[in-house]
Formats: structure tokens, C-alpha cells, sequence
């Protein structure tokens, strides 16, 4: 799922012929085509000799607004350039089935300065993606159904010139990913808690306007046991940024004493962005998972996988 494949365009031969007007003067040429003319005329050839195009779908400016987009068709490679400061640059791609849109924009991978965000509108609103600590290019994977889904993409420090440039590809996927189940979309609280078995992978929507979260519980047998969250979505392109706090019985924060440290936003590994903890269970006790973006964030685009382990 973390692949995603970029986008070729045919380039255009011109056909190019001679006239000429003067007996005296020697035939005139295109510097970009070669003729071949042998004993007969009628067997004359034209060879394009223009350079090929960047990539498959070159940008075509002007395309700083929607209305002007380039076309994207997917699967095939873009590219494209900030020419001046504050310049943007917007696609348009049309998905014929429900699936996953992905949408990968490199750029310092590839040798270029720039910084890029990418900004998706389509049915769900828009969503907005840039990089992280790690690389600064973009991987994007959204739910999308059938319909026209428009990409903007802007380079953060609005520079401009021939070291910001950058190359795309968008991409439709049925499922990227295995889970188990889905989160019925009714677990917005502690009383609606999805009950998860151990071992179980959730695929859950922050979906809900009104409470922005998502609540789990599992159960832990007596005996000392370590309970494990772990949280996938961004590092795979969501543009969720989730955060998780646990919680025993009486809904008071767990680990006991965390007090202000009881949010957990950080990986297993130092600069990974999706939630990872291992919680010391005494046993005998349920222990509750509640999972919003940390900004709040809502819609049917930003999405997680849960998985929880319980092991004594």
C-alpha cells in the first residue's frame, strides 16, 4: 500500500515540409525535424527530432485555480514547476469506482528544493497533506467514491525558480490494506465502546462532527498482562494525525499518575507520528481507547488502523 505509481503523455509530432520559393534558395527547415528524401519524391520522410517531454502529463499553465486544472489521468506520471513566487498548481482526476485515491508528490527525493503540500478537495471536503520529520515529500490515501476529485499543490515556502520542480502520480486502489473489521461509526463514546478482541485490526473513520473521536475497549484477564496500542495511518498516507488516551473502568487516565502526560502521539520509533504504547496491566480490568486527530480534524477522509494485543 505505501506504493504508488506515477503517469506517461505521447509527444507530438509536427510534420513539417519544405517550400521552395526561389529556384536560387535551398529548401527551407524546421531545426526540430530532419526530412529524408530519396530518388522519389513521393517516398520523402519527416523525423521529429524534439526533445521528449518531461514527464507523461506535463502541467499547462495557467492552472492556478480549479476551473483551469490539468487533467491527471491516473496511473501515469506528472511533473510540474513553481515558476514564480506564490505560484500553485492544480490538477483534476476522475476515479470511475469507489476505492482509495493515492496521490504521491516527490520533490527533494528527486533533487528539487521545494517544500510541497498537497490539498485534495473533492465530496468530503478538502484535506490537506505535507510531509514530516522524516521526508519532507508527500504520500496521500484517501476513501473516495466515483466523481471529479481536484489536487493542489503549493511549495510551503512559496519560492519559486528551476530547483522547484516536482513529479506526481495518483492512483485508485480497492483495498490497500487488510483489516478485520470496520468501526460502525456509532462508538463515539466511553457507553458505545467497539469491543476488541486481541489481535483484531480495525479500520476506523473519524467520521463523527460532533465528538471528532472514536472509543474502543478490551478486556484483560486477571494476572499481570502487557497491552499493546497500535495505531497505522499516517505514515501510510492518512491525513489523520491521531493521538490516543487510555482509560481503566471508572474512566480515570491510565497509566495511573500520567496526569498531563496522558496523551499518546508518538511512534515506536523517535519522529513517527502514529500512536504506540504498551501499557503494564495488573489484570482483571477493562481498559477503555479513545482516538481523535490531535487537531481536532473530522470527515470521512481521515482514517486509522487499530490494533490492540493483550499478552500475559
Amino acid at each position: 500500500m505505501r506504493s504508488l505509481t506515477f503517469i506517461p503523455l505521447a509527444c507530438l509530432v509536427i510534420l513539417g515540409q519544405g517550400c521552395q520559393c526561389n529556384p536560387g534558395l535551398p529548401p527551407t527547415s524546421d531545426n526540430s525535424t530532419e526530412t529524408n528524401t530519396g530518388g522519389d519524391s513521393a517516398s520523402s520522410t519527416t523525423i521529429d527530432t524534439a526533445p521528449p517531454p518531461p514527464c507523461d502529463v506535463p502541467e499547462v499553465e495557467p492552472n492556478n485555480d480549479a476551473a483551469t486544472a490539468t487533467p491527471l489521468p491516473t496511473e501515469l506520471e506528472a511533473c510540474g514547476t513553481f515558476e514564480a513566487d506564490l505560484d500553485i498548481d492544480w490538477w483534476s482526476v476522475e476515479v470511475e469506482d469507489d476505492g482509495w485515491l493515492g496521490v504521491r508528490v516527490d520533490a527533494q527525493d528527486i533533487g528539487s528544493t521545494a517544500d510541497v503540500a498537497v490539498v485534495v478537495d473533492g465530496p468530503f471536503g478538502s484535506v490537506t497533506r505535507d510531509g514530516n520529520e522524516e521526508r519532507n515529500d508527500v504520500d496521500l490515501l484517501v476513501p473516495v467514491g466515483a466523481g471529479r476529485y481536484d489536487i493542489l499543490v503549493t511549495e510551503e515556502t512559496a519560492s519559486s525558480g528551476e530547483r522547484y520542480y516536482y513529479d506526481m502520480l495518483a492512483t485508485v486502489q480497492k483495498e490497500p490494506f487488510e483489516v478485520d473489521r470496520q468501526d460502525p461509526s456509532t462508538n463515539t463514546a466511553a457507553a458505545s465502546a467497539l469491543v476488541l478482541q486481541s489481535g483484531e485490526r480495525v479500520l476506523g473513520f473519524l467520521d463523527d462532527l460532533a465528538t471528532g473521536e472514536d472509543w474502543y475497549v478490551v478486556d484483560v484477564p486477571p494476572g499481570r498482562h502487557l497491552v499493546t496500542i497500535d495505531v497505522q495511518g499516517f505514515a501510510e498516507g492518512s491525513p489523520a494525525d491521531t493521538s490516543v488516551w487510555l482509560y481503566d473502568d471508572s474512566l480515570d487516565s491510565l497509566p495511573e499518575g500520567c496526569r498531563m502526560q496522558c496523551e499518546i502521539s508518538d511512534g515506536a520509533q523517535p519522529g513517527e507520528r502514529d500512536p504506540y504504547f504498551e501499557y503494564d496491566s495488573g489484570g482483571n480490568e477493562a481498559v477503555y481507547v479513545r482516538i481523535r486527530d490531535t487537531s481536532g480534524r473530522t470527515g470521512s477522509a481521515y482514517w486509522y488502523v487499530l490494533r490492540v494485543d493483550v499478552e500475559g
